[in-house]
């Protein structure tokens, strides 16, 4: 089962450089995406491919994988990127040792992000206690969630949108901001558009 992981990455490396316009990109995107739903297959229990209600009537994408311990009942973990990093690469951080620990995932593409971005052409946005508010709203309606006990966790850029959701979403029993960047601006500097991840900073939000 690790060779749709890891087929989903190559596939994730060649989608990653590509422009944003480059008419290759979603459908090398997709590729990857047809990898994780593989793998998500031979999980026990089985991962699910979720869509959450958004705004506007578009949906985050996203991955639920419950863990494989007894109880009607179980916490939660929802799983986030930052700037460049998606739900098909969050396996390889948080899930996988949650899943151990008995508590189930969420991992999903918030606005600016992988297929929420590339699919439905939602861009970030500061508020990212929406977002997150509307992914407790869908957990909230499992019977296999506890709803008391739902966390959120973001890396990177997602330390941002996790500790932002963890200030203004009081459902929320914690929140865990893993190496946060608080500003995309002050990273970047004066650099030019040859800087690293200025495609992706410019792709993924409004204006």
């Amino acid at each position: 089962m690790n060779c749709f992981l890891r087929a989903a990455d190559y596939y994730r490396q060649a989608e990653f450089h590509l422009e944003p316009d480059d008419p290759r990109r979603l459908p090398t995107f997709e590729h990857m995406e047809a990898c994780s739903h593989k793998f998500l297959q031979y999980l026990n229990p089985r991962g699910e491919i979720v869509e959450i209600p958004d705004e506007n009537g578009v949906s985050l994408c996203g991955y639920f994988v419950r863990a494989p311990f007894p109880g009607d009942k179980l916490p939660v973990l929802i799983c986030m990127g930052g700037l460049d990093s998606i739900k098909d690469e969050m396996w390889f951080m948080q899930p996988h040792g949650c899943l151990q620990r008995g508590i189930s995932v969420l991992m999903v593409d918030m606005p600016g992000q992988g297929g929420t971005l590339r699919r439905h052409g939602v861009v970030n946005r500061v508020d990212t206690e929406v977002p997150v508010g509307k992914c407790i709203d869908w957990l909230e309606k499992r019977a296999d969630v506890d709803a008391a006990r739902i966390a959120v966790c973001g890396s990177s850029l997602g330390g941002y949108y996790a500790a932002r959701a963890g200030c203004y979403e009081h459902r929320l029993a914690a929140c865990i901001s893993h190496g946060a960047i608080w500003s995309i601006t002050d990273i970047r500097g004066g650099k030019g558009e040859d800087f690293g991840l200025a495609m992706h900073a410019r792709t993924s939000r409004a204006g």
